[in-house]
């Protein structure tokens, strides 16, 4: 009979269940999760608001909320929140929209405003 040790570095060599093995080890086990990268999140919701702004049919606005959101962006705070862009910069009828559009990863939440992987 193979002892548990033996049993379970088998399993994390075995390529097929060593993901499997992983997560159960940092999530089930320890209890653990990844933190969220900030750059990622920062990416994510600008981009997000930038596919949205190009859906908005009115030129105007479209260049209101653009601008808006580059200096949201470039504002001296190091810190953002979708709710927070959404009601300060859009109009009230396009709130909902705009957020409903956004990954649930960035339309909630305080997130750390890190721009490493912006481009301009």
């Amino acid at each position: 009979m193979q002892n548990i040790e033996d049993y379970l570095v088998g399993e994390m060599l075995d390529q097929q269940n060593g993901v499997n093995f992983a997560d159960f080890f940092m999530s089930a086990f320890l209890g653990c999760r990844l933190a969220d990268d900030a750059e990622v999140r920062t990416k994510q919701f600008t981009d997000s608001s930038l596919r949205w702004i190009n859906n908005v049919d009115n030129h105007e606005l479209k260049t209101q909320y653009a601008t808006a959101l580059l200096a949201y962006m470039h504002s001296q705070e190091t810190t953002f929140q979708a709710t927070d862009f959404a009601t300060s910069f859009l109009r009230s009828e396009d709130q909902d929209s705009y957020l409903t559009s956004l990954p649930d990863e960035v339309s909630t939440g305080v997130i750390e405003k890190t721009l490493g992987l912006l481009h301009g």
